[in-house]
C-alpha cells in the first residue's frame, strides 16, 4: 500500500527516538575530547556513546524509512551547531573576580567544543548518510529480511568513514599523528563490536516499534539526497 510518510501525528515513538538520538549527539560533543586509558588502549569517552546513534538511526530507518531518519540526523546537527555557537558565546563573556577559578576550568573544558562540533558535522554527513542510505537500500534487495547484518555492515562502512574523519580533524595538532592512528583503530574496533553486540536487542525494538506504529518503511520511490530537508514522498509500506 503507499501511505503518506509525512503525516506523522498517529507515529508514538518517533519523537522519543528523535529525543534520545539528538541527546547522544550533544553528550557525545561534550566528552569527545576527554581520553579514556583501557589497559594501555587510549580511547575517547565519547566511544560508549555515539555508536548507539548509529542504532538508533539504524532503527529508526528501518521502521519508518530514509526520509524521516535524513530529518532527524539534520536535527542532530542543528542542535551541534546551536549548542556550539552558545558556549563559544558564553566563554568570550566577562566573569567575576571570585569565580574566575572556576570559569577558566570550565573554559579549558568547554573551549574545544566548536572545534569538535564542526569536525562532527563532516564527519556524519560523510559517515551517518552513507550508513543510513545502505541499510535502506539493503532492506529493498533484503526483502526487509536480516536487520542484524545490514545494521551492522552499514555501521561498519559509516563508522570507518566517519571516525577517521572526527578525529583526524579533532585531534590534528593536540596529538602525535602516530597516536591518532592507534586511536582511529581502537574506536573503529570498539565501536563495531559495541554495534554488533547491541544490534541483538535492536532487533525486538525494530519488530516492536513495526507492530506498535503499524508500519514497515520501504524506500523505493525516495530521493535519496541527503541535502533535501523536506519530508514529502509517498513511501511503500507493508502493514504489520
Amino acid at each position: 500500500m503507499n501511505q503518506n510518510i509525512s503525516n506523522r501525528a498517529n507515529f508514538k515513538y518517533m519523537t522519543l527516538i528523535t529525543t534520545v538520538v539528538v541527546t547522544l549527539y550533544i553528550v557525545t560533543a561534550i566528552v569527545q575530547n576527554r581520553l579514556v586509558s583501557l589497559h594501555g588502549f587510549d580511547v575517547c569517552a565519547a566511544i560508549f556513546i555515539y555508536p548507539f546513534s548509529y542504532l538508533f538511526c539504524d532503527i529508526n530507518t528501518e521502521v519508518y524509512g530514509y526520509n524521516i531518519t535524513r530529518q532527524l540526523l539534520w536535527c542532530g546537527l542543528l542542535s551541534w551547531v546551536i549548542s556550539g555557537l552558545l558556549i563559544t558565546m558564553v566563554i568570550g563573556m566577562p566573569t567575576p573576580g571570585y569565580w574566575s577559578t572556576y570559569s577558566q576550568q570550565w573554559d579549558v573544558v568547554m573551549n574545544p567544543y566548536l572545534r569538535t562540533v564542526s569536525s562532527g558535522i563532516v564527519a556524519v554527513i560523510a559517515g551517518q548518510f552513507i550508513n543510513i542510505y545502505m541499510i535502506s537500500k539493503f532492506k529493498i534487495l533484503t526483502r526487509g529480511r536480516y536487520f542484524w547484518v545490514r545494521s551492522v555492515s552499514s555501521c561498519f562502512m559509516g563508522d570507518l568513514i566517519t571516525t577517521i574523519l572526527s578525529l583526524s580533524f579533532i585531534f590534528a595538532g593536540r596529538m602525535s599523528f602516530d597516536k591518532i592512528g592507534h586511536l582511529i583503530a581502537y574506536e573503529l574496533f570498539l565501536s563495531i563490536a559495541i554495534q554488533a553486540i547491541f544490534a541483538v536487542p535492536a532487533i525486538f525494538v525494530v519488530r516492536f516499534l513495526k507492530k506498535s506504529e503499524n508500519i514497515d518503511a520501504f524506500d523505493y520511490n525516495v530521493n535519496f539526497n541527503p541535502f533535501k530537508f523536506g519530508i514529502t514522498e509517498d513511501i511503500s509500506t507493508s502493514k504489520v
